[in-house]
């Protein structure tokens, strides 16, 4: 009798390995459940390697449970908006999203005397004359 009992777990631990196949979550239950019988059944009959065996595959089972657990999504982090990064000695408009961001220094500060050109450039606003990090005023 116990026999013909064994063959329904291991047709219920088969059943857990199909439903596993296809990504089904409660095929840990049928494990854990054909799991613990075996475990029962080995020690039972004292074949204590098996039984051991058997006591981890439960364990494991219960870890695979609660690793495959539904995941809340959390909602993404609001960005913040993105300044304009200004260079640290004239405050010159350099652009958006610059690694750096204010640390930088334009061209004129850092080499320390380009001349300005005629007509300010569209993308930089504040282009006219300044006062440089090194205290100088460009044109």
């Amino acid at each position: 009798m116990i026999e013909h009992l064994m063959w329904l777990v291991m047709i219920l631990a088969l059943i857990g390995t199909i439903a596993n196949i296809y990504k089904l979550r409660w095929c840990f239950v049928v494990w854990f459940a054909s799991n613990v019988l075996w475990t029962t059944y080995n020690l039972w009959h004292e074949h204590w390697a098996q039984a051991a065996q058997f006591a981890v595959y439960t364990g494991l089972t219960a870890w695979g449970w609660w690793q495959w657990r539904p995941i809340i999504a959390l909602p993404a982090p609001i960005e913040p908006e993105t300044e304009l990064s200004k260079c640290r000695g004239c405050g010159v408009v350099l652009g958006h999203d610059i690694p750096g961001g204010n640390h930088l220094l334009c061209g004129e500060c850092f080499i320390g005397g380009k001349p300005a050109p005629a007509e300010p450039e569209k993308d930089r606003p504040d282009y006219g004359s300044h006062v440089c990090i090194d205290g100088k005023t460009r044109p």
